[in-house]
């Protein structure tokens, strides 16, 4: 066990999930020769770290803390190559825990209620309505996506209570949260008309809203806002014609990016799940890609919004141009920003 920080060595059994900032397992390519699994504790301006030989009541510990992710400690445990895993954070949601999944499906339930009791739309008979809830956690917990899963999901929705009363009225919340649910429903790496069959799965979720009732509208407008989680093109002129609309659109796609604006260890771990869903992908193409969208964003900038600028935009900045100019060959292009 090794310490580092301004203050002397401390016992980690002494602090409580109150006084721990973050949690993290970190995994080399270097075993068995040298110790591959490091955990490490932080807390305020101190921190420890763990090696395999000294980690005795380690896990004991871990069980202190509500929703430890146990899964992806477990995932560490067996990985050979160099990652980190953020087990568990006290600012943001905390781990996947077991019953993480249950409260997601509850979460899901009671959305898809709102939508039908507030435009009678979505799934009529609670038959429907569970099997399109299992369904739509099926398809997010396929142990392919790295990123684009259950944990993405929980942090965006985490992100959206966040968001004061004062920024999203409670009838655009009801329609940012299905879009946030529906958004990556569809998700095929090698495909580029996720959204777009994302949008098409939410409609027929959604379906049975026809004409020019409040329903259809909408059905509608979460549909838009799904098409436009590509996060490829501007603003579109009928949304800034219309305030409320412009107000929503900016929200939800930044709820989408907040990930950009955490902190260095949660933003490095995003990274490197996202690298993992393009596996398939060779390392020099992967990183002029990357680079490139990397410039773009720095370019127009990680969020829309006045509320998630201030609330994240200069850390964004941060993480985005230190993963361009940190992570990748410096000779791979585009070189510069």
């Amino acid at each position: 066990m090794e310490s580092s920080g301004d203050e002397v060595p401390f016992d980690f059994r002494e602090l409580g999930p109150e006084q721990v900032d973050c949690i993290v397992a970190v995994t080399n390519d270097r075993g068995p020769f040298e110790d591959d699994l490091h955990h490490f504790i932080f807390a305020g301006s101190r921190s420890l770290r763990f090696g395999p030989s000294d980690s005795e009541g380690l896990f004991d510990w871990f069980a202190k803390f509500p929703d430890f992710d146990f899964e992806k400690s477990i995932q560490a445990s067996t990985c050979t190559d160099n990652h980190q895993f953020v087990l568990w954070r006290r600012t943001g949601p905390h781990g996947f825990g077991e019953k993480t999944r249950e409260a997601l499906a509850n979460r899901l339930t009671q959305n898809l209620i709102r939508l039908r009791e507030v435009w009678q739309i979505g799934p009529a008979s609670s038959a429907d309505l569970a099997n399109e809830v299992e369904s739509l956690l099926v398809a997010y917990g396929d142990p392919q996506r790295a990123y684009h899963g259950l944990r993405h999901l929980q942090h965006v929705l985490w992100e959206l209570d966040q968001v004061p009363a004062s920024q999203l009225e409670d009838t655009e919340r009801i329609k940012v949260e299905a879009a946030i649910w529906f958004h990556d429903l569809v998700y095929e790496f090698k495909k580029r008309d996720n959204e777009f069959q994302s949008a098409r799965a939410c409609e027929r979720v959604l379906g049975g809203a026809v004409g020019s009732t409040p329903g259809a509208a909408a059905v509608a407008e979460i549909v838009r806002l799904i098409e436009l989680s590509t996060h490829r093109e501007p603003t579109p002129a009928d949304f800034r014609a219309d305030p409320r609309r412009k107000n929503t659109l900016e929200l939800f796609l930044d709820l989408d990016m907040s990930i950009l604006g955490q902190s260095g260890i949660v933003y490095g771990e995003y990274a490197q799940n996202v690298r993992l869903e393009y596996q398939h992908v060779g390392d020099w193409t992967y990183a002029h890609f990357r680079k490139r969208f990397l410039r773009h964003v720095i370019a127009h900038g990680a969020f829309r919004s006045n509320y998630f600028r201030e609330l994240y935009g200069a850390a964004a900045e941060t993480n985005l141009r230190r993963e361009f100019f940190d992570t990748y060959p410096k000779w791979i292009p585009p070189w510069k920003l």
